[in-house]
């Protein structure tokens, strides 16, 4: 007999009710949209449903983590630490890997500020996403899944990880075109990386690139964001243009 994961599911959506209760207390109440004007509904209809646990690429996406869990190497532990860090206590920490380690808020104030700014309205849209589908992370639907991280407490799909990195590379790339190459190989790398740790499904972090880039995409189309992405240009040319000897070339 095929096992229930109702226990499961209940369990995460009872989680998801305090999650989200924690997040909407932790919102100023005279907090709004600056950077994103869109329809967070009009995101969600563009975003595909998880597939099902019974379905072929449910069952292919349990299937991935645990062979990767069996042949997990500790090179690959430490990437999976390296993108854990792609939070917003560190939303120049992405960039750091595809500009350089020059790429710090001590260098660029502004840009860590507009970035972090940004993260904060990401942020309140993915935890919105998220509550929409709450699926289970890998971990509570199936416990062979042993993660090598801590183990979030909010739903899998899609990947908050995934999407901050996107949503950062995006408006980065718009900013700085000569870095976007690096820039969208960080977010593979968020990706992955996340697969490996065993903390999100591969569905999970595709659905995640898709809404981190087009909250990027809508917020571009605001005036504010346009000057944003001016105002952080022009201070990463500066900080280049005086310290030249600091700069790695963008990868190509």
């Amino acid at each position: 007999m095929k096992p229930s994961h109702r226990p499961a599911r209940f369990a995460v959506a009872f989680l998801s009710i305090f999650f989200l209760a924690a997040v909407a207390s932790a919102q100023p109440k005279s907090f709004e949209y600056r950077y994103f004007k869109s329809n967070i509904q009009d995101i969600i209809a563009q975003i595909p449903s998880p597939p099902a646990d019974d379905s072929v690429a449910g069952m292919a996406d349990l299937e991935t983590l645990l062979q990767l869990q069996k042949d997990r190497t500790p090179e690959q532990v430490e990437r999976a630490k390296r993108v854990n860090t792609h939070t917003a206590r560190n939303v120049m920490g992405m960039g750091a890997q595809a500009f350089g380690p020059w790429f710090s808020e001590k260098n660029l104030p502004r840009t860590a500020q507009i970035l972090r700014e940004i993260n904060m309205e990401r942020h309140y849209i993915g935890i919105t996403v998220k509550n929409h589908w709450n699926r289970p992370r890998p971990f509570v639907r199936d416990p062979r899944i042993q993660p090598c991280l801590r183990r979030p407490g909010e739903s899998s799909y899609p990947s908050g990880h995934t999407a901050a990195s996107a949503a950062w590379a995006g408006v980065l790339a718009a900013a700085m075109p000569e870095y976007k190459e690096p820039l969208f190989e960080e977010v593979r790398e968020t990706m992955w990386g996340r697969v490996l740790a065993g903390v999100h499904f591969p569905t999970d972090t595709i659905a995640g690139r898709k809404l981190g880039f087009l909250i990027a995409d809508e917020m571009l189309k605001t005036q504010v964001t346009q000057d944003a992405v001016r105002e952080m240009r022009a201070e990463i040319l500066a900080f280049i243009k005086a310290n030249p000897d600091a700069i790695t070339p963008p990868k190509h």
